[in-house]
């Protein structure tokens, strides 16, 4: 079982239960917490600038309709993202990946940013690896994706240097012979967490994050199974509650 105390905690877009996800508000309220990591996603405009937001297209957290690459930055900017989530966050703009990852390194310097390519697009893992390299990010940021042909990419173009996290939603990433050399890390979404396969990952010399859990009985069954970390969309509930549990134990 992971000591629940040395238990990496990863702040999924941000708070994503409290604040607009993949929001400044978000990252900055996650970056004062003490977790492992901070995880978000980006997309290209259609002036190719990096902004960060989960879906490809904007309806779901915006005012506006489309897909993101079908926008330049300025017509993304002049967007709502926060209203959705809650009035108080009206007014919240789309951040670019520069602003996000200054917002969190201006809160804490030392903390860990894994960013999602999402899909097969190579171009967007092109853009952000041109980003980290020109920023000299390698040491506190890990790279993931779903995509085998995304993560297979960063490999060969990102060097030793670059930190590979990989996201296994069925199980396939399992029996691929090549993760031990492709991965330093992999979230394994949390219905699929058994200590079986933490296990064979630990064998690898993988380390394994269960993803999304909001709730603690379900964080304290994939301890039991032996993770190193989860990703939470409420880091600071859970974070409180785990302190609690911890406390009464």
């Amino acid at each position: 079982m992971t000591n629940l105390e040395k238990l990496q905690i990863t702040a999924h877009r941000g708070i994503g239960e409290t604040y607009p996800e993949n929001t400044i508000p978000a990252f900055r309220a996650a970056a004062a917490l003490p977790v492992y990591a901070i995880e978000f996603d980006a997309h290209l405009t259609g002036d190719g600038v990096l902004v960060v937001t989960h879906d490809d297209t904007i309806e779901r957290c915006s005012n506006g309709s489309g897909r993101v690459g079908d926008h330049t930055y300025r017509e993304l900017r002049q967007l709502d993202f926060g209203f959705r989530k809650d009035p108080r966050f009206a007014g919240t703009r789309i951040p670019t990946l520069e602003e996000t990852v200054h917002a969190i390194l201006s809160v804490n310097p030392a903390m860990r940013m894994l960013m999602e390519v999402k899909e097969d697009d190579i171009a967007c893992a092109e853009a952000m690896l041109d980003f980290i390299r020109k920023h000299d990010l390698f040491e506190q940021t890990m790279m993931t994706s779903f995509s085998p042909a995304v993560l297979t990419f960063l490999r060969t173009h990102g060097g030793p240097d670059l930190k590979l996290h990989g996201s296994d939603k069925d199980g396939a990433l399992l029996n691929a012979s090549e993760g031990k050399s492709l991965l330093d890390s992999v979230g394994i979404h949390h219905s699929l967490v058994t200590r079986e396969s933490v296990a064979r990952y630990h064998q690898m010399g993988i380390r394994v994050d269960a993803w999304v859990l909001d709730d603690l009985p379900g964080i304290l069954r994939v301890c039991e199974c032996g993770v190193d970390g989860i990703t939470t969309n409420a880091a600071d509930r859970i974070i409180r509650e785990l302190t609690g549990c911890q406390a009464g134990s």
